[in-house]
């Protein structure tokens, strides 16, 4: 049997040929391993791992594997050669797989290296999308690891049996690096912030002479005092939010008891999510609710969709998985009757379904015609338009009256960048759409009858927007950025629009976000796995801030954050 040429797999039949399946493909792969050095076994095991799928319940199976994935140096190159020699791999320009799934199956040694700690390879398998999706984007500080997410990644380094890439290790010291000037600031405002009280101690005594002016002087010396320490525990309220929440919610409680603005509530708010891991082997790349608000799609960077059933701000149910992308489903959308949801994906293309059995999707029909990745779906509220954005930085609207036959109407081009977000206001005479640059989100006048004009621009984020959705009634704009922030706009003028809050506490870009139907909760998700839920009633959720607050903070923890304050646990009876 002749070498496979590159870029050429071998069948099952040829693989029965050549003994592969009656042990001569295990001695094969034996023997490569027996010839190499050890620094080049350690390789070996790192490229074959790494051309594997985990799967979940499944059996696993071959992952192409792009080239850029794998160092250059000689013994990597030596290993790839000898492996495609030996019919175990193939080799093209742009990626490594191998050869037939049998190998995963006739190798008990490669079958041993998956099986020692899926966990972690998994870990390790995110790890490499990430750092790819670093470079992508020119390495912008966002998009590095923080918090647990770091933490589990550096275990990873302590591995010898792991063996990271170059791009791997340079993502994990980017991480590293940007974590460490975080507690550096932390230190700095707390000298900052110890620095101000001896200060205003000192202003206090100097004052104290005159007895009005001094009485006058120390309460206004306190309001200074009180609302620099709230912006400060505020700040360390959210920090702290995505490892210890339980603790977060009682000093961002503590920040916003000590000053009422909009600063601490916005804090506090962000601290009152409920999460939960809505794509175990992926990232939350979209969500949306279905009109009666019992339903929640989400789509992944797993290739799929996910329809979940909910029960408020409570964990929901999962109810069913939609396949057939051939890339990350990048968003998804529920109709106004909720009877179809459309997804739209990497593969360019947007897929109709027929949920109206959650428990039983069925594709209807594939919409195509873009020209890179769908980023974004949204239907009309008469269920006949649906609006699709793109990164070839275009909108467009299509004809879907009958889903069998969709047409384009209308194709919109006012962004200077890839376009992230489209959403139709509820009355369906505005469109909203979201991207970089100069215009980060704009607002389209549909209402006429002619091709939509622009009305207005939304700024206030400090990067590119990837979502936006409007309120049940139409006032309100949520826009979720890679700033880590979401906020909220008043529209009820459309023409006018302003910010009304910030919601803040995640350690990576916020991809999605979206209203329930009766507007009074905000699902959002950042690039991992998680999904958090806020309740929109401030009054309501900052009532109910103890309910997130366990165990109760203690004295130790109280100093540590706290030291200008007498303790004070806003939750629960002081501790030990």
């Amino acid at each position: 049997m002749p070498l496979p040429r590159e870029g050429e797999e071998v069948n099952l039949s040829g693989f029965q040929r050549a003994g592969g399946l009656d042990g001569g493909l295990a001695r094969t792969a034996e023997n490569l391993h027996a010839s190499l050095r050890e620094p080049q076994r350690r390789i070996a095991r790192q490229i074959f791992v790494r051309l594997v799928a985990l799967g979940d319940g499944t059996e696993d199976t071959r992952r192409p594997l792009p080239r850029a994935e794998l160092d250059r140096d000689a013994d990597t190159a030596h290993v790839l050669e000898q492996a495609a020699h030996l019919r175990l791999i193939t080799l093209d320009q742009d990626r490594v797989q191998l050869t037939h799934e049998a190998v995963i199956q006739a190798w008990p040694r490669l079958r041993g290296w998956l099986a020692e700690d899926r966990d972690r390879l998994r870990v390790q398998r995110r790890l490499t999308e990430d750092a790819r999706a670093w470079e992508d984007v020119g390495r912008d500080s966002g998009a590095l690891y923080r918090g647990e997410r770091l933490a589990l990644a550096r275990e990873l380094l302590a591995d010898p049996q792991v063996g990271l890439t170059t791009g791997e290790r340079a993502f994990l010291r980017a991480s590293t690096a940007v974590e460490a000037a975080a507690r550096r600031s932390a230190r700095r405002r707390t000298l900052v912030w110890r620095s101000l009280v001896f200060l205003l101690a000192t202003l206090l005594v100097a004052t104290a002479v005159a007895t009005d002016r001094a009485s006058r002087a120390r309460h206004q010396l306190a309001q200074q005092r009180d609302r620099a320490a709230a912006r400060d525990l505020a700040e360390t309220a959210t920090d702290l939010y995505p490892t210890r929440p339980g603790l977060a919610v009682q000093l961002g409680l503590a920040a916003y008891r000590l000053d009422r603005t909009p600063t601490t509530r916005d804090s506090l708010l962000s601290t009152l999510a409920t999460s939960w891991d809505a794509h175990p082997d992926g990232e939350v790349s979209w969500l949306d609710f279905g009109p009666e608000g019992k339903l929640l799609a989400t789509g992944g960077s797993d290739h799929v969709a996910r329809l979940w059933e909910t029960h408020g701000l409570a964990r929901p149910d999962a109810v069913a998985t939609l396949s057939g992308h051939g890339g990350a489903v990048r968003s998804v959308a529920f109709s106004a009757d909720g009877r179809t949801l459309a997804t739209g994906g990497d593969d360019r293309r947007v897929r109709l379904w027929r949920v109206a059995d959650p428990r039983r999707p069925a594709r209807t029909a594939t919409l195509s015609g873009h020209r890179g990745a769908v980023r974004s779906v949204a239907f009309s509220p008469d269920g006949r338009t649906l609006a699709t954005a793109s990164n070839d930085r275009t909108v467009r609207l299509w004809n879907i009256a009958d889903p069998r036959n969709p047409t384009t109407t209308a194709t919109l081009t006012g962004h200077s960048t890839m376009v992230f977000a489209v959403a139709f206001s509820p009355d369906g005479r505005t469109l909203a759409t979201a991207g970089g640059g100069d215009t980060p989100v704009l607002l389209w006048d549909l209402s006429g009858t002619g091709k939509p004009a622009r009305r207005a621009v939304l700024r206030g984020h400090r990067d590119v927007v990837g979502a936006v959705d409007f309120s049940p009634d139409g006032r309100r704009l949520a826009t979720a950025s890679d700033d880590r922030t979401v906020q909220l706009w008043d529209v009820s003028d459309p023409g006018r629009p302003t910010t009304t809050a910030t919601l803040s506490g995640y350690t990576t870009a916020v991809g999605s976000v979206a209203f329930s139907p009766d507007g009074r909760v905000l699902a959002a998700s950042s690039y991992i796995r998680s999904v958090h839920f806020y309740g929109l009633d401030p009054d309501r959720a900052i009532g109910r801030a103890c309910e997130h607050a366990r165990p109760t903070i203690t004295r130790d923890q109280w100093s540590a954050h706290v030291p200008y304050l007498d303790y004070a646990p806003p939750c629960g009876t002081p501790g030990a």
